[in-house]
């Protein structure tokens, strides 16, 4: 998926030679916004669509995730970092993964605001969660299902998984209350 953002970047960065060799401005821009939105409608077949967690649902997960100074905590398909930034307020080190290119630049830049956050363009199912404290998703069901049988059992104990609206199939939830649902290992 990288590929698709330095090809969208070498087009923006070689467009006057483009233009010189012929290309009309028209058809640059199809192929960079082409390159640009490929990792977005993966993230979109392999995770969610981009759907921001409003303030107060943030608010209620980051009271629920009862966040102790230096735990690590992880944001599957943060989108614009919200999560990560009030759980960074709390003292955690958190980390967001983002697939779609628009909303991932735009955590990264107010990511520069908050030294405790790493916003990373990943897709995460890629991403060893050894060291997870604390895990935050909105998810669809069937990528629920694929979280609870390729990421859960790698998780250490005490771990806790806080879902927004959607639940891990065969796992009971230690806390699950107007749609936060907390799952720990």
């Amino acid at each position: 998926m990288i590929e698709a953002f330095y090809l969208g970047l070498y087009l923006l960065i070689l467009s006057p030679l483009l233009i010189y060799m012929g290309w009309d401005d028209g058809m640059i821009i199809f192929w960079v916004l082409l390159a640009l939105s490929v990792p977005g409608l993966y993230a979109m077949v392999k995770g969610a669509p981009f759907l921001p967690t409003t303030r107060k649902r943030v608010k209620q997960m980051i009271k629920i995730a009862k966040i102790k100074e230096g735990q690590k905590v992880y944001d599957l398909g943060c989108g614009d970092g919200r999560i990560v930034f009030a759980a960074a307020k709390e003292g955690a080190t958190a980390v967001g993964l983002e697939l779609s290119i628009p909303v991932y630049i735009w955590a990264k830049v107010k990511a520069l605001f908050y030294p405790k956050v790493t916003i990373k363009y990943r897709d995460f199912w890629t991403q060893n969660y050894q060291d997870a404290d604390i895990i935050f998703c909105f998810l669809l069901v069937q990528t629920m299902e694929k979280l609870e049988k390729d990421i859960w059992p790698t998780l250490k104990p005490g771990c806790k998984v806080i879902s927004n609206s959607f639940r891990l199939p065969s796992i009971k939830p230690t806390y699950d209350k107007d749609g936060i649902r907390v799952y720990t290992k």
